[in-house]
């Protein structure tokens, strides 16, 4: 049953000294200058640290600065919290892995002391919840519900999110849940109440003043009329009056009035703004920010410098990657680099369309230069990529070309490959047809994928029986474990053994029914290629 609890929950007194939290912020956006927000921010505020909310749930159409504000809450009323954590659902994260996070940073608990059971695991939150106080932020609740279909559905296997949030609802403690989502899901809807323990804010946009002061350093002109067209047409949504920003600057010489003349310069409304943004920038820029879309978290400059095979200075990286920033379509944390939802989601859709158009006219260079999943990447992340990139262009591909045109398109482009390539030539083309054939469950026995670079591969638990790997690279693929470069890989006659030559200047040997790994080979001197 639901417990109603509003005013007898016990909440820290005002004469008590303010508490020193431990923190884990995840990542939450370094978020600079905050523009506006007062109201909002007083509201949440209240809600929490007076009326002592459980679930409180933040949500609005994408750009309109939920994250940020939450950040803002976040840092205001830290010192009211034993503990505050922050995660991000971006990556659809399974709740058993939230819940192993968060318990174990309240509690210090080890992994293998936790319940085997999403619901034991709940409860032992809710414990932690009730013994401490503590601020929970789940930011982009939205990726774990379904597209589609109407709003507050969960995907599949993810409905247990719902369960959590309704416990923690229901639930008597001292602590608070922090929401931040596109829509709301379906247990918002019977727990919240303006006296209820659960409540929610839909954010909109940026009135006047504050839309007007967050734009101020990007030296626009126009009438008081145009100020207010311009943030008027866009409903205040930051994001988008800050990419809209930049267009005016430079395509219309920062004058908003030729701007809001040009109605084809806004059809179509923040997509076609970002697609002529994305237009406007170097191919450096435009690489850059693929990379960011395909890695889907936080990125180094040096991670970027890894990743990129085209020679490249780190002044050019660095500039690159600050222009980016300046354009607000790279967003900045204490641990990298990243892109924002929406721009995540147009570059995403950009990379999709780049790469089918490539693969059916068999002329590649996106193909090539990127990757369409990182085979070392967390297992989370690698599976987002899987679901928002690969499975999107097989599906594609498969739907105008079929099974069998596919795989042909596919073999036509490794047969240019093994006749055009330099062996010594980086690229990601190889790794990207091995990754989409074993993605569409296709026989790859008898593939020749000799002398080429095969980077990216994901080969863990797949048959590679009578494929020609001989002096491949093999670099950042993955292969039963990690370890270097492969640069050949052959069976025994039998069939029986699989053995595979390194840029760690060992031979590997395993079974290949079994996959367990014989013996390592460490007598050699140099990269062992044959």
């Amino acid at each position: 049953m639901f417990e109603q609890a509003t005013g007898t929950q016990a909440g820290p007194s005002p004469s008590q000294p303010k508490l020193t939290p431990r923190q884990d912020w995840g990542e939450a956006p370094d978020i600079g200058i905050f523009y506006g927000r007062q109201k909002e921010l007083g509201a949440l505020e209240k809600w929490i640290t007076q009326d002592h909310c459980r679930v409180v749930a933040l949500f609005g159409l994408g750009g309109m600065g939920k994250t940020t504000l939450v950040t803002k809450l976040a840092e205001q009323i830290q010192d009211e919290f034993e503990y505050v954590i922050w995660r991000s659902l971006r990556n659809v994260p399974s709740t058993m892995d939230i819940l192993s996070d968060c318990i174990q940073f309240f509690s210090d608990q080890q992994p293998g002391d936790l319940p085997e059971s999403v619901g034991q695991r709940i409860s032992l939150l809710i414990d932690n919840l009730r013994n401490h106080r503590c601020l929970l932020i789940l930011d982009n609740i939205e990726s774990i519900l379904q597209e589609g279909h109407r709003a507050g559905y969960y995907r599949e296997g993810y409905e247990t999110y719902g369960d959590l949030i309704r416990r923690v609802g229901e639930t008597r403690h001292q602590s608070c849940l922090v929401l931040t989502t596109r829509e709301k899901p379906g247990e918002l809807a019977s727990l919240e109440g303006e006296t209820s323990p659960v409540r929610s804010l839909q954010l909109y946009g940026l009135d006047q003043k504050d839309g007007r002061e967050m734009l101020q350093n990007r030296n626009l002109s126009g009438s008081e009329d145009a100020w207010t067209d311009l943030i008027h047409r866009y409903s205040g949504n930051p994001l988008a009056l800050k990419i809209v920003s930049e267009t005016v600057r430079e395509l219309f010489s920062s004058n908003i009035a030729d701007f809001l003349n040009e109605e084809t310069a806004i059809f179509g409304g923040v997509y076609d703004i970002l697609g002529q943004q994305f237009d406007r920038l170097s191919e450096l820029e435009q690489d850059i920010l693929y990379w960011l879309t395909i890695e889907r978290e936080d990125v180094t400059l040096e991670d970027l410098r890894e990743q990129i095979i085209r020679p490249i200075s780190s002044r050019d990286l660095l500039e690159a990657v600050r222009s980016l920033v300046q354009r607000s379509l790279v967003e900045t944390s204490p641990v990298g680099f990243t892109l924002q939802n929406v721009v995540m989601e147009f570059v995403t859709g950009r990379f999709i369309e780049q790469v089918y158009d490539e693969i059916s006219t068999e002329t590649i260079l996106l193909f090539h230069s990127h990757a369409l999943i990182s085979a070392q990447a967390k297992d989370y992340v690698r599976q987002s990529q899987i679901r928002l990139i690969l499975k999107p262009l097989v599906d594609w591909l498969q739907a105008q070309l079929g099974q069998e045109g596919t795989e042909d398109k596919l073999n036509k482009i490794l047969a240019g490959l093994r006749e055009t390539t330099n062996p010594q030539q980086p690229g990601y083309a190889g790794g990207n047809i091995l990754n989409m054939l074993i993605y569409l469950g296709s026989d790859i026995s008898n593939y020749d994928f000799s002398h080429l670079p095969v980077w990216q591969a994901y080969l863990r638990d797949v048959v590679l029986h009578d494929v020609n790997f001989a002096h491949a690279d093999l670099t950042k693929s993955v292969f039963m474990e990690t370890f270097g470069g492969i640069f050949s890989i052959t069976f025994s006659p039998d069939g029986k053994l699989l053995a595979a030559g390194t840029t760690d200047n060992e031979i590997r040997v395993w079974q290949a029914a079994d996959r367990k790994q014989l013996l390592i080979c460490k007598g050699h001197t140099g990269w062992v290629r044959s």
